[in-house]
């Protein structure tokens, strides 16, 4: 079973679609999940944005209406592109229900059903409708092994099929949506149920950059499962951060692939150990008599940084303790602000927050940020060259699989990402 998930750009106008197409025939694809129009050029607007638009006017006047027409034209101008008739009707079927007062989940997902819609007219293909197979509980979490089982069984004998992502089904039937970019959530979930022997995510870069400067920045051939969710959850665009567990649990690899560029090999996401042989292949080999680090094992493997981030600093003399950690992740967690990370002394905490935090009391100073992790790589050599560099960094602290994580002013980010390309593409590496 190969399964392929296509990104917002890559269903975004008539060629890209043609190009999804013939990739699909190419690959001998047997499901195909696809996201909904995304951007055609810089400015412009992605359906799912202008379905959030519709909803906004619904709750408004009763009426979405005005900012529907933007989804109709667009959807039309596709088909029309593309050779697809009859997808009117179903245009103006949404309309109503988003104007009965279908809900949120209904109307801002109805970009990927109509993309499927598009692809089953273009394959001559079964629809699976997501909110068939892809199950979340009555607390909103999805629910993994229910939808396993709704996918191998709606999926057997039914030949290849198209299925929209971003959404799937509470228990009562209402439609519920992932977190944006959540298609590869749906994308790694059907990959599972169907027990792929491969899932390829297709967007409109060439794989997985060692970071996000691509102008300056090569592919990685490979990336353990928990160092691409690493980089996914600190700024890394390629995949969401939570369509990595099902696929490890399961041991489907993940390619990366350019819908653009086909014939670019990508980077595979497998376990960590058939990676790390990939990145030394590709590096050239290992010495296994020579007892020092090859320049492939000292540098890092991947950066990946974002802002928006709040660092905390806490002082309360002597009581820095359990009590008071307590405390103050629930004073957090009141605010609705996650905990990133901590760092404590004797009377004081260092705490780095994600989302927003309000007024905290006690808070003695907050700092906007950014946060880059650094994947593998020698941790010694690497710590060596920072400080050589600067030492304006706020923190530094390791992370999972051999790598850090690293504090800065969220206004040089960028510059710190340079220096990391620096250190891997022109600076000669000293022996650690």
């Amino acid at each position: 079973m190969r399964v392929l998930k296509f990104g917002g750009t890559s269903m975004a106008t008539s060629q890209s679609i043609s190009n999804v197409v013939d990739i699909i025939h190419r690959q001998n694809a047997d499901v195909a999940v696809v996201s909904a129009p995304g951007k055609r050029f810089t400015g412009d607007d992605k359906t799912t944005d202008l379905l959030f638009d519709c909803y906004d006017a619904f709750l408004k006047s009763g009426r979405c209406d005005v900012p529907f027409a933007k989804v109709e034209n667009r959807i039309v101008e596709l088909a029309e592109g593309v050779g697809v008739t009859g997808i009117k009707p179903y245009l103006d079927q949404i309309r109503h229900d988003i104007n009965a007062g279908a809900g949120f989940g209904y109307t801002v997902s109805r970009g990927e059903f109509l993309s499927a819609l598009l692809m089953r007219h273009l394959l001559s293909c079964e629809f699976i409708d997501a909110k068939e197979v892809i199950k979340f509980d009555i607390a909103g979490k999805i629910d993994l092994e229910l939808s396993y089982q709704m996918i191998a069984e709606r999926l057997r004998g039914c030949g290849r099929a198209v299925v929209p992502g971003y959404y799937g089904a509470m228990p009562g039937g209402e439609i519920k949506t992932f977190t944006r970019g959540g298609s590869d959530v749906s994308g790694a979930v059907v990959a599972a149920g169907a027990g792929a022997v491969e899932y390829q995510n297709w967007t409109d870069v060439d794989g997985v950059y060692f970071c996000p400067l691509t102008d300056i920045c090569s592919v990685v051939p490979a990336l353990s499962y928990q160092e691409m969710r690493q980089i996914a959850f600190l700024g890394g665009s390629v995949l969401h951060p939570d369509s990595l567990p099902p696929l490890m649990e399961r041991g489907v690899e993940v390619r990366v692939k350019n819908t653009f560029n086909p014939a670019a090999a990508g980077t595979l996401i497998t376990g960590a150990e058939k990676a790390e042989f990939l990145r030394l292949e590709a590096a050239g080999g290992e010495n296994k008599e020579n007892k020092t680090k090859t320049r492939a094992e000292s540098l890092p493997v991947a950066v990946s940084g974002l802002s928006g981030f709040k660092l905390l600093s806490f002082y309360s003399a002597g009581s820095c303790g359990g009590d008071y950690a307590k405390k103050l992740f629930d004073l957090c967690k009141q605010r609705g602000a996650k905990v990133f990370t901590v760092a404590s002394g004797v009377d004081r905490y260092e705490v780095v927050l994600s989302g927003e935090t309000g007024r905290l009391t006690d808070c003695e100073g907050e700092q906007d940020i950014a946060v880059i992790t650094v994947v593998r790589g020698d941790k010694n050599y690497i710590i060596r060259r920072i400080c050589e560099w600067s030492k304006e960094f706020l923190f530094l602290q390791w992370a999972g699989e051999g790598g850090i994580i690293l504090g800065v002013k969220k206004e040089e980010i960028n510059n710190w990402l340079r220096f990391f390309c620096d250190m891997k593409y022109s600076n000669p590496v000293r022996e650690p």
